[in-house]
């Protein structure tokens, strides 16, 4: 995410009736981010601004890519799911766009969840078996979305797609053994079967920060890099904060195996309330959760630089990616 100027910052806020000074910094804007995040007021409403940068040779295809998006999520909206999605601003309008030379930087709206982000307290089995209950939910749904293999075509390539996904990734990549592993992992997935029962257009990055605990309710947030995948990946994302934590799998492999499968057993009881999911998907979840150390690896680049320890070890966990048997 490029650095906003407070010139920029201001003017698009005031495309949606406020202005820069008003503006509240929520999170975001670090190289692994999509986009970043300001709260504000509105009239009697608690808002969210999120500020996407685009490069200008890309414009045409972000704003379809946003299109597909937005619509899932409306249709996800419209059939129960609790998330968050764009709202009309005070221009009637649900998407905002200016132009700063170098790049177009595209921002939305949505009412602030009034809730906060799991922590450690939280990580019980209720909370394990909602989680998974709610993307359960979202792959069923998904089913029956439209579309499923990959978005309408443009200029030849889906607009969405998990190729066009692994081909950003796997361009944007330095390092020689890494980027090896990247073409490695393209060769296990195209392998797999792509059914409309284990594969459509999912949320992609359902991680414990993109959830929101509202009283009773939990909320999933930040669609803006939903995608055509297996939905095995939604599943292994949600694991990505035992990865960073002392359950080990990131700079080292899993030391605590047992906390791994309480997750993942009551998350997946959860799932089953919803959506089932063929063993065979289940057994490769070690894929997918190398498909995100890949994925965590390529967008940290240039912090791993300035931190060699971690760009070494990380980089061991992705040529060495061990099995993880949980459902076995």
């Amino acid at each position: 995410m490029i650095k906003i100027s407070n010139h920029s910052l201001d003017a698009m806020a005031k495309k949606f009736g406020t202005h820069m000074d008003a503006l509240t910094f929520v999170g975001g804007g670090g190289e692994e981010s999509d986009g970043i995040l300001y709260s504000y007021r509105s009239g009697s409403r608690d808002m969210v601004l999120k500020i996407l940068a685009i490069s200008k040779g890309n414009a045409d295809r972000a704003f379809k890519e946003m299109d597909e998006r937005t619509r899932f999520i409306n249709y996800l909206g419209r059939h129960g799911m609790d998330i968050a999605y764009p709202v009309l601003n005070t221009n009637n309008n649900i998407i905002e766009t200016l132009d700063t030379g170098d790049y177009i930087l595209v921002a939305y709206a949505m009412d602030r969840i009034r809730g906060r982000v799991p922590g450690g307290n939280d990580y019980t089995k209720d909370f394990y078996i909602r989680y998974g209950t709610m993307i359960g939910k979202l792959h069923r749904l998904t089913k029956n979305y439209p579309t499923w293999t990959g978005s309408a075509p443009d200029g030849g390539s889906d607009v969405l797609s998990w190729e066009g996904e692994w081909g950003s990734f796997y361009s944007w990549c330095k390092d020689a053994e890494v980027k090896q592993a990247w073409k490695s992992l393209k060769r296990e997935l195209s392998e797999l079967p792509v059914t409309r029962d284990t594969f459509g257009l999912i949320h992609n990055d359902p991680h414990i920060n993109n959830i929101m605990l509202e009283h009773d309710r939990i909320v999933l947030i930040d669609f803006d890099v939903a995608n055509y995948h297996w939905f095995a990946n939604d599943i292994a994302i949600a694991s990505q904060f035992l990865l960073f934590s002392t359950a080990g799998g990131m700079n080292e492999p899993f030391k605590d195996m047992d906390g791994l499968k309480f997750f993942y057993t009551h998350f997946m009881n959860g799932y089953e309330m919803e959506n089932h999911l063929d063993t065979l998907f289940l057994n490769k979840l070690e894929l997918f959760i190398n498909y995100r150390r890949l994925l965590m690896y390529t967008v940290s680049q240039s912090w791993l630089e300035s931190n060699p320890e971690d760009k070494e070890s990380w980089k061991r966990m992705i040529l060495n990616s061990p099995q993880l048997h949980l459902f076995n």
